[in-house]
C-alpha cells in the first residue's frame, strides 16, 4: 500500500499493553486529537486484506479502536521533515518536529523538543524552539523555518476561528475568493459573497478568505509589533492598522498551487488536513512584488515582470516541477529546493521573495482519520520599506516648490532639458540639507497609542487638540522652534502612519504647513 502523512508502523514492545496490537502493526494517527507525549491512533485499515478492513471499520463505529501511544513507540512511514535537494539548501530550511524528534539547525542539537507552547498572538510562540531574538538574528529573511506539532497547539486558535469549522468562517468572512478553472484548465480567481463561496466549496472547488478586521487584527499587529516592523507598516497596507493580511485557505480534495513567490514574509499554521510543501530561494532579495507565473491575469502578470525588471537580472523562472522521473531532463537545476508536509499544529515560515509550491492531499488519505479537508491560516506580514519612506519624504519636498507643480510643456527636447535641470540643481540642495530626524521625529518613538488625534477644523480648535495631545503624552512638547505636522489635518504616533496626498508623514519647520 502507499504511505500516507498519518501512516505510522509500530516500532516498540513497550506499546503492546495493547492487546490487538503486535510489532509491525500499522496506526492511523489523528494529529488533530494528539499531543507531543500522547498520540491518538488508530487501527489503520488500508493496508489490511478485504476482510480485516470491514472488521475494523465495523469496530470504528463503536470507537472501540482507538488508542493512545507515546511517540516513541511508533515511526511515521512517510517523515513530515524534509526532504533536501541539494547540499545548500540544507542551511537554508531549519526544520523540527516536536513529536518525534529529529530535524533542527544543525547547531543546538535538539532532538526531542518538550513542552511545545499553544500558538498565541505574537512571535514566541512561532519561533520556538529557537525563540523571538534568535529568530529575528538568524532566521528572519534569511531561511525558510518549520516546526512540527500537534493539534493541542491549536486551542486558542480555535476560539478565534469557530473551531476549524468553514461555514462558520465563511459566514464572518471580511472577503471570499473561489479557486476555479477556466476553460483552458487554468486557475482563476473569483470574488465571492460568503452563500456563492460556501456552495462552490461544496461542489470541490478551494476557497481563500479573510476572518474579521479585528481578528486580523489581533494576531497581525502582535507579530508585526515584534519583528520591529509596525514603523511605518501602513504604507502598503491599505490604511488598515496592522502591517499585512490575513488569510484562511479551505482545500476539499487534491489542490496545487503552482510555483510563485510573494513581496510579503509568509507565517502558515495548518489547523487540518495536511499540505506538501517545496520552497526555494529565488535570488532576489526583498521583491517590491509578488510573481505567479502561472496565473491568467495576464495584464497583472506583465506589470509584475515589469517592475521585477527595473532592479534585477535575476532568473524569474520558477523551479522546474512536474514530477521526479522528469527531473533530469529539465534545463534549469532541479534539485535546489526542499520538500516536508504541514499537518495539524505545524507551522512554517517562508521568506518574501522564496519559491514555494503547496500541494494539498487526496481527501481520502486515510479512511480512520479525517482528513477530508485541509484548512491552514496565512499570515502575511508587510510594512514600509526605506524606499516607500524616501519617495513620501520627497513628495512633500518638491511639492512645495511651484515650479514642480507646473505641468509639463515641451516645445522642444532641449528647452525641456535645460528646464528639468534648473529643478533638479535647485532639489540638490534641499536634499542635502535632509537629515535623519526629517524622516525620523522623536514623535515616531512614542509608545503605541491607539488613539488618533485630529488636528482639522478651525485653526483655534486645531491648537486646543495639539495641547490636548501634549498634556497626554507628556515626554514631547511641541515648541515654537520645532514644530511636528502631518498631511491632511492628522498627528500619529508610533502605531500609526499617514498615508495622505503628498507624503506618508512629513517633519516640517516652523515655516511649513502653517495654522499649528
Amino acid at each position: 500500500f502507499s504511505p500516507t502523512p498519518v501512516c505510522c508502523i509500530v516500532t516498540s514492545k513497550s506499546s503492546l499493553g495493547l492487546r490487538d496490537l503486535a510489532l509491525g502493526d500499522f496506526v492511523d494517527i489523528d494529529y488533530s486529537r494528539s499531543s507531543t507525549l500522547s498520540l491518538s491512533a488508530i487501527r489503520c485499515v488500508h493496508c489490511l486484506s478485504g476482510d480485516e478492513s470491514k472488521r475494523v471499520l465495523e469496530s470504528l463505529k463503536t470507537k472501540s479502536r482507538r488508542y493512545t501511544l507515546h511517540p516513541s513507540f511508533v515511526r511515521p512511514l512517510l517523515p513530515f521533515t524534509g526532504d533536501s535537494k541539494g547540499k545548500e539548501i540544507e542551511s537554508l530550511v531549519w526544520e523540527y518536529d516536536s513529536v518525534f524528534g529529529g530535524g533542527g539547525d544543525g547547531k543546538s542539537g535538539v532532538s526531542n523538543l518538550m513542552g511545545t507552547p499553544i500558538f498565541e498572538p505574537g512571535l514566541d510562540s512561532y519561533s520556538w524552539p529557537l525563540g523571538s531574538e534568535r529568530f529575528r538574528r538568524e532566521v528572519f529573511d534569511k531561511k525558510a523555518f518549520v516546526v512540527h506539532g500537534c493539534g493541542t497547539r491549536l486551542n486558542v486558535l480555535k476560539q478565534d476561528f469557530n473551531h476549524f469549522d468553514v461555514k462558520s468562517m465563511l459566514d464572518e468572512a471580511s472577503k471570499v475568493v473561489v479557486w476555479m478553472k477556466d476553460r483552458r484548465g487554468k486557475m482563476q480567481y473569483i470574488q465571492a459573497t460568503s452563500e456563492v463561496g460556501w456552495s462552490c466549496f461544496n461542489s470541490g472547488h478551494s476557497l481563500y478568505f479573510n476572518p474579521s478586521i479585528k481578528v486580523q487584527e489581533k494576531w497581525m499587529r502582535a507579530i508585526c509589533m515584534e519583528l520591529g516592523l509596525n514603523f511605518g507598516m501602513l504604507l502598503d497596507t491599505g490604511g488598515s492598522t496592522f502591517g499585512g493580511d490575513l488569510e484562511v485557505f479551505a482545500v476539499q480534495g487534491p489542490h496545487v498551487t503552482p510555483w510563485h513567490f510573494d513581496a510579503q514574509h509568509n507565517f502558515t499554521i495548518q489547523l487540518s488536513g495536511f499540505k506538501s510543501w517545496k520552497v526555494a530561494r529565488s535570488g532576489i532579495a526583498n521583491p517590491m512584488t509578488n510573481l505567479h507565473p502561472s496565473s491568467t491575469n495576464m495584464g497583472a502578470l506583465m506589470e509584475n515582470i515589469k517592475l521585477h525588471r527595473t532592479y534585477t537580472s535575476s532568473s524569474l523562472d520558477p523551479p522546474v516541477y512536474t514530477n521526479l522521473e522528469n527531473s533530469a531532463k529539465n534545463a534549469k537545476d532541479f534539485s535546489q529546493f526542499h520538500s516536508f508536509v504541514l499537518r495539524p499544529g505545524s507551522v512554517a515560515y517562508v521568506p518574501a521573495g522564496w519559491w514555494h509550491t503547496v500541494q494539498s492531499f487526496d481527501p481520502n488519505v486515510s479512511p480512520s482519520v479525517d482528513s477530508s479537508i485541509s484548512v491552514s491560516i496565512n499570515m502575511s506580514v508587510d510594512a514600509g520599506r526605506w524606499a516607500d519612506l524616501l519617495m513620501s519624504r520627497l513628495k512633500g519636498l518638491v511639492a512645495r516648490d511651484a515650479r514642480w507643480r507646473q505641468r509639463i510643456q515641451v516645445s522642444s527636447l532641449p528647452s525641456a532639458q535645460t528646464h528639468l535641470g534648473l529643478l533638479l540643481s535647485s532639489l540638490k540642495s534641499s536634499l542635502e540639507a535632509l537629515t535623519p530626524s526629517h524622516f525620523l521625529p522623536p514623535a515616531m518613538l512614542l509608545e503605541h497609542r491607539t488613539r488618533v488625534i485630529h488636528l482639522g477644523g478651525s485653526h483655534g480648535n486645531a491648537r486646543h487638540q495639539r495641547e490636548l495631545y501634549e498634556q497626554e503624552v507628556g515626554e514631547i512638547r511641541v515648541r515654537e522652534q520645532d514644530r511636528y505636522a502631518v498631511c491632511d489635518g492628522f498627528f500619529f504616533d508610533i502605531g500609526w502612519f499617514c498615508t495622505g496626498l503628498l507624503c506618508a508623514i512629513v517633519l516640517v519647520k516652523s515655516s511649513g504647513f502653517g495654522g499649528f
